[in-house]
């Protein structure tokens, strides 16, 4: 897995295994609210609509990621399975150009093909499905021309989109065997480039896991930390982000954007796709 690497704010938890989370700044009073938060693609188009209208656009923002759910099932033999479910809305040309496609990077020698989800509502009303027909895949570029790989990317155009338009995507990655079945470290990061409405991580383990986690950075986040059937379930929700100034996450990513470590000297990082 893959991800683009963020300076400031951080989440994390050690499992041997660390996750941590990394955010922009704390929220402020009279910042627009996301009221949706259901399954993916359980709003109707209409729905989707009216909740994005009340958030406004913001000055020299090209778009606003208007809610993001990312969700990490972490499993005793150290597979991990991953699903991350997106609500943006485009508002430039320039935001048209940026999330013209959506795009996940993976490496099928320990993960499983990844599914991909999308849908587009137009400014008009008028709704596109993403069409599972015209999902391609092919090998990732390496950077170096002495690097074998079997790293792939699967990718697809997102229909109708233009400006005004909100975009809903859902992505679900999982391991086919672990990557490190010693555990690891773990980072997601909140913050990007643009505003963020409201994020939500999610985090499920074994409850004979060794998990511990730490917050960086995120004075308002709220907490829910449940345990039930053998699993302890930690929840993070965090409400308006300020887009990060000269951040390196782009303008969104439509991969895992969790790093893991490895021993603290070998990681991977959950590819940009921009």
């Amino acid at each position: 897995m893959r991800v683009g690497t963020l300076r400031p704010r951080i989440f994390s938890i050690f499992l041997p295994l660390l996750l941590t989370v990394v955010s922009a700044r704390a929220a402020q009073a009279q910042q627009p609210v996301w009221p949706l938060n259901g399954p993916a693609f359980s709003a109707s188009p209409a729905e989707l609509q009216k909740a994005a209208a009340a958030v406004p656009t913001e000055k020299f923002a090209p778009g606003e990621v208007l809610y993001e759910r990312d969700t990490y099932v972490l499993e005793a033999d150290g597979r991990v399975g991953y699903r991350q479910h997106l609500v943006f809305r485009i508002d430039t040309q320039e935001g048209v150009e940026q999330w013209s496609q959506v795009r996940v990077h993976w490496d099928p020698w320990y993960e499983n093909a990844p599914e991909i989800r999308a849908r587009v509502v137009t400014a008009d009303g008028r709704l596109s499905q993403l069409d599972q027909k015209i999902i391609t895949d092919g090998p990732a570029r390496e950077d170096g021309e002495d690097t074998l790989t079997d790293a792939r990317i699967r990718k697809a155009p997102l229909p109708g989109l233009a400006v005004g338009a909100v975009i809903e995507e859902e992505i679900a990655l999982t391991d086919k065997q672990p990557f490190f079945a010693g555990g690891g470290i773990y980072r997601d990061f909140f913050a990007r480039g643009i505003p963020v409405v409201r994020k939500e991580l999610t985090v499920e383990a074994p409850t004979a896991l060794n998990l511990v986690y730490r917050v960086h950075n995120m004075p308002a986040v709220k907490l829910g930390d449940e345990t039930k059937d053998g699993r302890r379930r930690l929840n993070f929700d965090q409400s308006y982000m300020a887009a990060q100034a000269n951040g390196d996450i782009p303008l969104a990513t439509h991969t895992p954007r969790l790093q893991r470590s490895i021993a603290r000297s070998s990681s991977r990082r959950l590819t940009p796709n921009r």
